[in-house]
């Protein structure tokens, strides 16, 4: 599991990358008990899907937002994507063009890997991006981008072997850059493992009402910068004060209660996504055993701390 929503159905949507690097299976599990993977649709060529998220339209559809545009990486895997795209969820459905449905371009200064998060109640569209160490958040109304008039766009991407290829492609799509923004800011990489925020991996994020939650982690290291399975969680106001203070989730470092709870006897837990909902925080943690590639995706489920 790389990303992951909660619909008001019941419904748990997720994403999960292929064995290729290119491939990006979009799952439901439609309760407790119920097979994961019986539906699922395909795209290629779109990204990690860090964010997924997954709206119940009032067409009586289900549309899945998630990046779009993405270039293959040294290692054959797909990310650092240019858009992000709304695709109807269509299980059975495979889309090999790397983008579909609608597409929006945030088109600000070279930022890339852009990551969705929509709070559909207060109509709040959230684009997280990255360039030179440094991510950024953009906060946009969910109304006024889906009424962006379409026009001709382009993205280049490299594909094949370790991005041997340029393509570039011509798209109809949506340009953020034409949207009133209601808030902004960004986060430099930290040093300081044990203070600074951003200081581990990206994990994802969220738009909550007029809160941007911020998720950093790693999984447990041996080597040279060894450490234990960490994961945080920081809360910031659309300027970028920090509301909330960098928080520990202290279930991803607590080994010996990932064990007894069967989840891993190694310790390793790496946070995968996050999503708030009605005073609900929910963490996405994918745990693993040994050298196995399988790994078990976890939801834990906190109350949300008031920001001020």
């Amino acid at each position: 599991m790389q990303g992951f929503d909660l619909t008001e159905s019941g419904s748990i949507y997720y994403s999960q990358v292929g064995s290729d690097g290119a491939t990006l299976n979009i799952c439901r599990a439609a309760g407790p008990g119920l097979n994961a993977q019986t539906d699922y649709m395909i795209l290629k060529y779109f990204g990690h899907g860090t964010q997924i998220v997954a709206e119940e339209a009032s067409d009586g559809k289900t549309y899945i937002w998630l990046n779009s545009n993405a270039s293959v990486d040294k290692s054959g895997e797909y990310g650092d994507n240019w858009s992000v795209s709304r695709v109807e969820f269509v299980p059975g459905a495979t889309s090999d063009a790397g983008y579909a449905g609608e597409t929006f371009f945030l088109n600000k200064d070279g930022q890339y890997d852009q990551q969705v998060s929509i709070d559909f109640g207060a109509r709040r569209l959230l684009i997280g991006s990255r360039r030179s160490g440094v991510r950024y958040f953009w906060i946009f109304d969910l109304d006024e981008a889906l009424a962006l008039p379409l026009k001709k766009m382009t993205a280049t991407v490299t594909v094949g072997s370790a991005g041997s290829e340029p393509v570039t492609r011509e798209i109809e799509a949506r340009d953020l850059n034409d949207c009133r923004v209601l808030g902004g800011f960004s986060v430099p990489a930290g040093s300081d493992k044990e203070n600074d925020v951003y200081s581990y991996s990206h994990q994802g994020h969220e738009v909550a009402g007029n809160y941007v939650y911020f998720y950093e982690g790693n999984a447990v290291e041996t080597g040279a910068d060894s450490f234990e399975s960490k994961a945080y969680v920081t809360v910031f106001n659309y300027s970028g004060k920090i509301v909330v203070p960098r928080t520990e989730v202290a279930a991803v470092a607590d080994k010996a209660g990932l064990a007894a709870a069967g989840l891993t006897t190694t310790g390793y837990a790496e946070g995968e996504s996050l999503k708030v909902r009605d005073g609900k925080l929910y963490l996405g943690v994918a745990c693993r055993d040994g050298s196995s590639g399988n790994r078990r995706a976890n939801i834990l489920v906190y109350d949300c701390v008031q920001g001020e």
